[in-house]
C-alpha cells in the first residue's frame, strides 16, 4: 500500500506545491497485518504507524523523513538500525521476531 499527501489526484487536488510540502497533512495508519505486505507513507507532517500482527506472520517496518516526526508502533517488534545509507534526516526501523 502507498499513502502519498504530496502528489495530486488527477480531477480531484493538484500536487502539493514545494513552499507548502512540510505542512502537508499527516498520516494515521492503524492496521492488522494478517500475511506479508508493503507499507509506503509519504508526506511533509508527521508519520504515525501502528501494525498488530498475525502471531505467524514476520514484519519489517522502515520509516524514513526529512522532517515531521516519525513514530512506529509494531506489536512484539524490537527496534533496530536502519541499513544502508539514506537521504532522510529521520529513520527507524521496527521487526517481529518471525521476519
Amino acid at each position: 500500500m502507498d499513502i502519498n499527501n504530496l502528489v495530486g489526484l488527477p480531477g480531484i487536488r493538484a500536487p502539493v506545491p514545494a513552499n507548502l510540502a512540510n505542512i502537508a497533512a499527516p498520516i494515521l495508519v492503524k492496521a492488522r497485518a494478517g500475511s506479508s505486505c508493503r507499507l509506503k507513507a509519504v508526506t511533509g507532517g508527521d508519520i504515525n504507524i501502528v501494525i498488530q500482527p498475525a502471531p505467524d506472520v514476520g514484519v519489517r517496518l522502515l520509516g524514513e523523513s526529512n522532517s515531521g516526526r516519525l513514530s512506529i508502533g509494531l506489536d512484539g517488534g524490537e527496534a533496530g538500525e536502519a541499513p544502508g545509507d539514506s537521504t532522510f534526516n529521520n529513520r527507524g526501523l521496527v521487526t517481529t521476531a518471525g521476519l
